[in-house]
Parts: structure tokens; sequence; C-alpha cells
């Protein structure tokens, strides 16, 4: 993962998505290629979770975070996509 940049989504996302949703997210709204090297953030409606998806060679690699008692920063104002 050299080389690498980040992109966060404009609006938070359903976490229902799972990879395909969320790479087909990140390539309609985000007019990305999912299969780059970057990280693509996104949070939920309220900001205690966090997903970061990214490709690697062979497939895709989904991180989730779930905060118990604090909230993510720069959240940005909700949206439904």
């Amino acid at each position: 993962m050299q080389d690498s940049t980040r992109s966060s989504a404009a609006a938070p996302v359903d976490f229902r998505k799972r990879i395909t949703g969320l790479a087909t997210l990140v390539q309609d709204r985000l007019s990305k290629d999912p299969f780059s090297s970057q990280l693509f953030v996104f949070t939920n409606r309220r900001p205690t979770q966090c997903r970061i998806l990214y490709w690697e060679r062979c497939g895709f690699v989904l991180w989730h975070k779930r905060l118990e008692r604090a909230r993510l920063r720069g959240h940005a104002p909700a949206m439904r996509w």
C-alpha cells in the first residue's frame, strides 16, 4: 500500500452496505476507481463507526472500527445515499 491516498465519502453511508456496495459508491458517487491504491473512508449517520475500504493485489480489504463512548471528528451532515 505504498503511495496511497485517502478519499472520504461526503456524507454518511448506510452500514448495511458491504464491500460490493461500498465499491459501487466509490465508483458512482465519488467518481474514483475502487481498484486503485486509495483508502476510502466511510462513516455512519451517528459518527460512532468508520469503515475503510481498499484494494490489495488480489481482493478488497474492509476495516471496521466502532467507538463505544466517543464520536468521530470532522463528520459531514446527514445525507442519504
